[in-house]
């Protein structure tokens, strides 16, 4: 589907509570979220991870890794806003964490996913900052690939 883009990206070495990847929307264009998940792949030990989807009310200027979200159809043009990875230092300010779009715990073996159904689609207005974070830190260093799916919308 033309608009439709998948940001993914490898954090190496996690271990403290962060932000993983951020999208900023482009000035006039909203975006509709498709799917979120956070992997630990190549990992062999059980841990439990606690992670929220959540809206930024307040990005500042964090320091992080731009990453290009691919077009999932050929012939898409490039996705108009800003998507960045591994938030290093100035973390963002979120919503509340009971206002958070998706929050919850898994085994990281298994992965946190978030698949909203087609109704349940947030859209992430114009203008604006949407996140992934850890909330709890792990206990013990972990590659955590994260993977945002959205459609930019006009």
């Amino acid at each position: 589907m033309q608009g439709v883009y998948k940001l993914t990206n490898t954090v190496a070495s996690v271990l403290a509570a962060k932000t993983l990847a951020y999208i900023t929307t482009h000035a006039t264009k909203p975006i509709e979220i498709y799917r979120v998940s956070i992997t630990a792949q190549n990992e062999d030990t059980a841990e439990q991870i606690f992670a929220e989807f959540n809206r930024i009310s307040s990005l500042g200027t964090p320091t992080a890794t731009t990453v290009t979200p691919k077009p999932t159809e050929e012939s898409s043009s490039a996705y108009g806003g800003v998507a960045k990875t591994n938030v290093t230092a100035s973390e963002p300010t979120y919503d509340a964490i009971t206002e958070a779009i998706a929050i919850g715990g898994c085994n990281k073996l298994g992965g946190w996913e978030y698949v909203p159904l087609p109704e349940e689609r947030p859209i992430v207005a114009a203008n604006d900052n949407v996140g992934i974070r850890l909330i709890d830190a792990l206990s013990a260093t972990t590659n955590l690939t994260v993977e945002i799916v959205f459609r930019e919308i006009g």
